[in-house]
């Protein structure tokens, strides 16, 4: 997900287009909506890979927004939902010679696609939702497909309307979007019989290649490309002018409508898996946990099983754990195991080491968002496979982590957050989307950014209710510039 917008969701008439870079903060007023734009990503998570009703599942342990009726904005009209998000597919060099050779031929060099998907949910009754519209916009295409309230769907693709008789159904998928089911029953992957024979006689000629065009179809990526592309590739496999191209290509789309939804649904739900969430207030730290021998491969947002994550964590991840730790904070964790209990202890350079109970207020509420960055950093189990996603981009979505810390330990997760970035491999994408009224940590980044600890183009500063403070809209996007200053800024924001 490169950006996300929302529409008439909670307290927002139109975000625009949020810019997601590895480092955004979110910084506004009290109740001026940097908890609900958050609270999207936690929402994404609790909503995939479950059966549900509607669309989002409004409530669950992380996030509790009711119901619809009580997240779209006055409690009227339709939330639209807004994302940005690269689709990526191989090609097999061994499957799709052809097609691969087509490629290099045309030089054609393809790396996936950057699709912009559009959701508009509305209210069925009773509070239930429905996705009410889909749209799908990549290189030079548009589908869009409009569903009733009892899933029928009306399918158009670059203006270009069908009359097929289909539904959408979200039991098929396990993902956010439903795929389209013809009503000539074909759930088959590669599409709907009824649309192929349409094809097939809309070139039914002589010297028409069926089986080779059939054959083309059937290449994976193929309907990602731009329409001068794909016709030129009808123009070598069909010899003839009395077809309509601008057809053909929509209806070759049409058949591959659900191959697209897929790729969607794949790449949305690995957000759902790679994304983790720091709640602003951390539970409690005991003096002794009962022991429990299960793994933890991840940690709960407000940090209540990080004992046992530590209790059963492998002696070399504890081991570079505490290494991490002592490097950037200057003190360690170690957990003890003693008749079926477990107890924390927190050791600074130099000291004994106490149970966290005995510690600052500060290191319990810090501890679990390190515990939390770290795993997502390092967790690997996480990851889980998704046909059309290349690589998955990890979210860490966290709220008001300066609660109870010291103005020089903000400085410190500042500067932890800038090294996290900038020591990332060229295959690796983490986002952290932090919610702050940290000043310390707003100035502390320009301040890395001046000394070139992290570059400016990484940074995105989102400004809720900025018409308050004097700008134009209610959302607006700060930049720093090289040297650590920033643009677009209010003066007197933190006074």
């Amino acid at each position: 997900m490169n950006t996300l917008r929302l529409k008439n969701y909670r307290c927002f008439d139109d975000t625009g287009d949020i810019n997601l870079k590895p480092l955004t903060l979110l910084v506004g007023a009290n109740s001026s909506g940097k908890s609900s734009f958050l609270k999207f990503f936690p929402l994404i998570k609790q909503s995939v890979g479950i059966k549900k009703k509607g669309v989002f599942l409004w409530y669950s342990d992380d996030v509790d927004f009711k119901d619809f009726k009580n997240t779209v904005k006055d409690g009227k009209g339709n939330i639209v939902i807004g994302i940005e998000q690269n689709l990526i597919d191989r090609i097999d060099d061994t499957d799709n010679k052809a097609f691969v050779e087509y490629f290099e031929d045309h030089n054609i060099k393809y790396n996936g696609t950057t699709a912009y998907i559009e959701m508009t949910i509305s209210e069925v009754d009773d509070n239930t939702d429905y996705l009410k519209q889909l749209s799908i916009s990549f290189e030079d295409h548009k589908i869009s497909i409009l569903f009733t309230k009892t899933n029928k769907a009306k399918i158009t693709i670059n203006n270009d309307s069908f009359g097929y008789d289909a539904y959408g159904n979200t039991q098929m998928t396990g993902g956010l979007l439903p795929r389209i089911v013809f009503m000539d029953n074909d759930m088959g992957i590669f599409g709907s019989n009824q649309v192929r024979k349409t094809i097939l006689d809309y070139l039914d000629f002589d010297n028409t290649p069926k089986k080779s065009l059939i054959q083309t179809m059937l290449f994976r990526s193929f309907y990602f490309l731009k329409k001068e592309h794909l016709e030129n590739w009808f123009k070598t496999e069909i010899k003839s002018k009395r077809i309509d191209l601008n057809r053909l290509i929509n209806l070759y789309l049409l058949y591959h409508l659900n191959d697209i939804i897929d790729m969607v649904n794949s790449s949305v739900s690995s957000i759902a898996v790679n994304t983790s969430y720091v709640r602003p207030l951390r539970v409690m730290p005991e003096r002794y946990y009962r022991y429990q021998n299960y793994s933890v491969d991840e940690i709960a947002s407000d940090g209540k099983n990080l004992a046992m994550y530590f209790a059963n964590l492998k002696e070399s991840e504890l081991i570079k754990f505490q290494g991490w730790t002592s490097k950037l904070f200057g003190f360690k964790l170690k957990p003890h195991k003693l008749e079926g209990h477990v107890e924390i202890d927190i050791i600074e350079e130099g000291e004994e080491g106490r149970n966290m109970v005995d510690t600052g207020f500060g290191y319990n509420q810090l501890l679990p968002i390190l515990a939390i960055i770290w795993n997502a950093l390092n967790n690997k189990q996480r990851m889980f496979y998704f046909p059309y996603v290349e690589h998955s981009i990890k979210f860490i979505v966290i709220e008001q982590p300066e609660l109870h810390l010291h103005p020089r330990i903000m400085a410190m997760f500042a500067e932890m957050l800038c090294s996290v970035i900038s020591g990332l491999k060229k295959d690796e994408d983490v986002r952290f989307i932090i919610e702050t009224h940290s000043e310390t940590i707003i100035n502390k980044v320009g301040a890395l950014i001046q000394s070139s600890r992290i570059d400016e183009n990484k940074v995105n500063v989102v400004l809720f209710n900025a018409q308050k403070e004097g700008l134009n809209n209610y959302v607006e996007q700060a930049t720093y510039d090289s040297k650590g200053y920033l643009n677009n800024w209010p003066t007197g924001f933190f006074l």
